[in-house]
């Protein structure tokens, strides 16, 4: 079996790091190993380029949409994923769907929530025609697209199975380790991480230790104070992370990091500037480290009822008075829910080529 995925370069590029380019590259290493041949045929690029990741899948970087068309033609691929476009491509890919869709199966990921009604509502409908299957990353996505007509299969993003714990194999004394990993700016809340940090019993008493793996958003208004401040505190662990996957597996450094976390500090406002399931609440799920999040649409219902949130108030509330017998009980729930959810990148893999 051959698989392309299809995107803009700046919305997906599998050398580096980011939540719709980690699932998109699991999802291709996944293909390569067992299914067959996978390729990313990835438009808007400056100059025509070919590289490989070190699984042996293509990335193919062209120029515009009509090059990229031509490639995929040319390989006669089974399966194209579609990604994102630029708004006056959309119907350029609907007349390649038109000529080819007898020969070629269309299947189009939503990975991101389009808050215009208008806007989202003429996306759906470019989409549609002669697309073979729909996939919401998210239970937002789906009803959005189920408002608006199309039937949509939920498919939530790859977690590695490596990623998988059993509970009795996470560390159950105190200093509990609480962990960020993102990037370094408002929209992922920071700004109320920083409030955390500033409340004693976090930092000082030595019944947590703080690790914060950060990405620099250069474009980020306020993040080098932000990073300023994470860079000179005392009282944390602070590690500067990198958008560059480049040749070396990036999944390893993050295995180490959710495995040695006991609470995952997921600050979020929105999800404007992620995809809408964000991968970091999954793989903290799937390692058994207890999200700690406010009412963001989509994370709730995919985590559950759980008694550690923002919703009452600050992370300094939550974490207040943490037992261990809060932390058993949680991680035997998160290993049940995660089972439940299927979300390791075999189930995926399957339920997005079926």
């Amino acid at each position: 079996m051959k698989i392309a995925f299809l995107s803009t370069r700046s919305s997906l590029d599998p050398f580096r790091i980011g939540g719709s380019n980690n699932y998109a590259r699991r999802v291709a290493n996944e293909v390569q190993a067992s299914h067959g041949h996978c390729s990313f045929y990835l438009y808007g690029a400056p100059q025509k380029e070919r590289r490989l990741l070190p699984s042996g899948v293509t990335v193919d970087y062209l120029r515009d949409l009509r090059a990229a068309l031509h490639q995929i033609a040319e390989a006669r691929p089974d399966i194209v994923i579609s990604w994102q476009f630029y708004s006056r491509d959309n119907l350029v890919f609907l007349r390649f769907r038109r000529a080819f869709h007898r020969r070629i199966r269309f299947v189009h990921v939503y990975l991101s929530h389009t808050p215009n009604w208008i806007k989202r509502g003429l996306k759906y409908w470019l989409n549609r025609p002669y697309c073979h299957k729909t996939v919401a990353i998210s239970p937002r996505l789906q009803r959005s697209l189920r408002r608006h007509g199309v039937a949509s299969e939920l498919v939530l993003p790859p977690v590695p199975r490596e990623y998988f714990l059993d509970p009795s194999s996470k560390r159950m004394d105190p200093p509990y380790t609480v962990t960020y990993l993102g990037r370094v700016d408002s929209d992922r809340g920071v700004d109320r991480l920083i409030s955390a940090l500033q409340w004693d019993d976090l930092t000082n008493s030595g019944s947590f230790r703080v690790k914060v793996y950060g990405l620099n958003n250069p474009l980020s208004p306020g993040a080098d104070k932000l990073l300023g401040y994470l860079r000179s505190c005392d009282g944390i662990e602070y590690r500067e992370a990198t958008y560059e996957a480049g040749q070396s597996d990036p999944d390893t450094g993050a295995l180490s990091a959710f495995r040695e976390t006991d609470i995952l500090l997921l600050p979020f406002r929105d999800l404007s500037q992620t995809v809408d399931t964000p991968l970091t609440l999954l793989e903290g799920m799937a390692s058994l480290c207890i999200p700690v999040f406010g009412d963001v649409p989509n994370m709730t219902q995919i985590n559950g009822c759980s008694k550690f949130s923002l919703k009452q108030g600050s992370i300094a509330s939550a974490l207040g008075g943490i037992e261990l017998a809060d932390l058993v009980a949680e991680r035997k729930r998160l290993a049940a829910r995660s089972s439940e959810l299927a979300f390791d990148t075999q189930s995926v893999v399957q339920r997005l080529l079926a």
